[in-house]
């Protein structure tokens, strides 16, 4: 849901610090390729032993901290989905815990300098408090509507394609040809490659036709003579594109040029190219069914932002919210 996510906790700047790497090097842990195996067969492993519900993690002087510990305080911080992950992955948690204990080990630290006794301390807590009983009070009540504003913002299969049919322009395949052509550059300010002049290039592209007429193949004369390195070693050849992502003339060649015939020489302001056509394939209609994941995604989007804003207004309604000079107002004047 659009600006939910931003509905976040007041939390220990420490446990942000922290919280605000977990994911990312959760993701990135997990993308990693694990080592081939061993090609000796290793010893049959001792039989492992349990291990507690609620193992001991850590202690600092006489206080000892548990696995629970660290899931009670990450509770309070952590989004939902990065919750649960913690609790399932356990690199993550290791990442988590370890966070916890360096965080409590800051505030060991400050309560045994007297740190907590400090009057400015104790006011600047005492606000804290209320911020975060405030804010895990907002985030338990959006906890508690997020499914049904989940399902209000998940487009049925009959509103998705309602929207396939009315916007059928968007959702098109385009035109997809194969070619091979050959390249003779052209000195130019927008070609400085080039080698050769306008003339000598034209008189050179004309040669290469002429031997590819006369049954010279393809891959002989790509690497003999043309200066495009995309297809040099391929003979020349170009497999599925999209004609239109090519500069205006050559677009028009594979587009417009009999399909197997060696084409007249075309000026693009790389060089002269010779063409041939190998397929072609017209623009089409993509299928509701390929086009189903993108649709959705776009209209969950925009009910999402639509869901959200009733949702608040609702609540403004009910609340009798006003702001600016009407919240002035209504408070008797106070600014």
């Amino acid at each position: 849901m659009p600006r939910l996510a931003q509905l976040s906790l007041i939390s220990l700047p420490v446990a942000l610090m922290a919280l605000s790497t977990l994911s990312a090097q959760s993701t990135a842990t997990s993308k990693k390729q694990a080592p081939p195996a061993a090609t000796k067969q290793a010893p049959a492993a001792a039989p492992k032993q349990a291990q507690p519900e609620n193992p001991v993690i850590g202690r600092i002087g006489n206080t000892v901290y548990r696995r629970d510990d660290v899931l009670d305080y990450w509770s309070m911080f952590a989004q939902k989905a990065q919750y649960d992950q913690m609790k399932t992955n356990p690199a993550l948690f290791q990442q988590a815990q370890t966070s916890f204990l360096e965080t409590m080990l800051l505030i060991n630290k400050a309560k045994k300098d007297g740190l907590d006794k400090n009057q400015d301390f104790r006011e600047k807590a005492t606000k804290a408090t209320n911020a975060l009983t405030n804010n895990l009070l907002a985030k338990e009540y959006f906890e508690l509507r997020s499914p049904e504003l989940d399902r209000l913002s998940t487009p049925s299969d009959e509103q998705m394609l309602e929207y396939y049919n009315e916007h059928r322009a968007e959702y098109q395949k385009p035109p997809v040809a194969s070619a091979r052509h050959i390249l003779i550059g052209v000195q130019s300010a927008e070609n400085p490659n080039g080698k050769l002049s306008d003339a000598d290039a034209l008189a050179k592209i004309t040669k290469v036709a002429q031997e590819l007429e006369a049954g010279k193949s393809w891959q002989i004369v790509a690497k003999e003579y043309s200066e495009d390195p995309g297809s040099v070693d391929k003979g020349g050849l170009y497999e599925d594109f999209d004609p239109n992502r090519m500069v205006p003339e050559f677009a028009e060649a594979v587009q417009t040029q009999e399909i197997g015939k060696i084409g007249k020489p075309i000026r693009t302001r790389f060089g002269y190219h010779i063409i041939m056509v190998e397929s072609r394939k017209p623009a089409e209609a993509q299928p509701f069914d390929e086009a189903k994941a993108a649709i959705k995604g776009k209209l969950h989007e925009k009910m999402s932002q639509d869901i959200w804003t009733n949702f608040i207004a609702n609540l403004k309604t009910e609340l009798g919210y006003v702001e600016g000079e009407e919240a002035a107002k209504a408070a008797g004047g106070a600014k």
